[in-house]
């Protein structure tokens, strides 16, 4: 990764992991509107968890979680108290919460800082012979995160092919994430003697530092995660979005992605893709949503070095939408973005 303002390699980093998707689905849920969800998993005991549904929005202000949503879960205890009748029910709900946890702001530029502050409750009812029958239990997460634009510049990562991506312009945001857990049982603290047999421990801490790579997508491009270093000088791990295609190996090369325009933008329900090419040859004009997600593909011959391509858009939702130009050797050779309201 090259700027003005960071260099950077991942020749540092002492593992490099495989291409992990970030899937995010989207459901009919009264609470929400418009939004995208994000399944994670949330340990209540050393041995026993639930899966929970992380609740994101995009709004004009930035990308944030705005909730948490949870499907019923039933879990056997046995494990933990040795008596195969205890158990733990978590219903479904949406967790009830304060604040908002800002993934990242809009419009956000180098040495931007925010910070956000962010709880979760989920209740539930545990079984404990002899002591607790069905008795109410919950967990609650404080969440505090940092957050800082330290660079940008352009950036190329390994592609799911084993390729490397074309340059792209990014943002690196430097993030401090720490959440603390509490939990009641009958409403009431946990006392010592059940936390242990559970194997919880009020005040849990989890603490997660990180550099994130933000092209123009809500899933980052890579992540190196330092772990608890909070100096960021010694990386742990990284994963980045295997989705991203191959492309120029230069940043020179990639300079001629600046030449590729839309109009008019936004737009109701039509396009036009302009952009140069060196060779006449067949391109492929894709439109991806803000989960990378491919939505429309048009081929196009041209022997033109300036080729306009009207598209139309009718078929797709109100919203923004990133476009790639792609030749028939698979390098990109144009990108922007397209705002469609209708």
């Amino acid at each position: 990764m090259t700027g003005p303002n960071l260099n950077a390699t991942a020749t540092s980093i002492t593992s490099f992991d495989v291409s992990i998707p970030l899937t995010y689905t989207t459901r009919q849920n009264p609470a929400f509107t418009d939004a995208l969800y994000l399944e994670s998993f949330e340990n209540l005991t050393t041995t026993a968890g639930f899966k929970i549904q992380n609740v994101y929005t995009a709004e004009d202000n930035g990308y944030k979680q705005k909730g948490v949503a949870i499907d019923e879960q039933r879990y056997g205890l046995e494990m933990v108290t040795k008596n195969p009748k205890d158990s733990m029910i978590i219903p479904a709900q949406n967790a009830i919460t304060k604040g908002e946890r800002v993934i990242l702001k809009f419009p956000v530029t180098s040495g931007d800082v925010w910070n956000s502050d962010f709880t979760w409750t989920v209740s539930g009812t545990v079984t404990i012979s002899p002591t607790f029958n069905n008795t109410p239990i919950s967990k609650i997460g404080n969440i505090s995160q940092h957050d800082s634009i330290i660079g940008w510049g352009k950036a190329q990562i390994p592609t799911g092919d084993g390729k490397l991506s074309a340059f792209y312009d990014v943002l690196v945001e430097q993030r401090t994430y720490i959440q603390v857990d509490s939990f009641y049982l009958d409403g009431k603290p946990v006392e010592p003697l059940y936390a242990g047999l559970l194997g919880i421990a009020q005040g849990k801490a989890t603490k997660e530092n990180s550099r994130k790579f933000w092209r123009n997508s809500m899933i980052d491009m890579a992540t190196v995660n330092y772990g608890t270093d909070s100096t960021f000088t010694t990386p742990q791990s990284t994963s980045f979005d295997g989705s991203v295609p191959a492309g120029p190996t230069s940043v020179d090369e990639n300079a001629i992605l600046s030449n590729s325009i839309a109009y008019p933008n936004p737009t109701e329900n039509e396009v036009t893709i302009s952009y140069s090419q060196t060779n006449e040859s067949m391109t492929t004009v894709e439109f991806f949503n803000l989960l990378g997600t491919v939505v429309k593909s048009v081929p196009v011959f041209s022997q033109a070095e300036t080729v306009n391509v009207p598209i139309s858009l009718s078929e797709l939702s109100s919203g923004m939408y990133r476009y790639s130009v792609r030749n028939q050797n698979g390098v990109v050779i144009g990108q922007g973005n397209v705002t469609i309201t209708q």
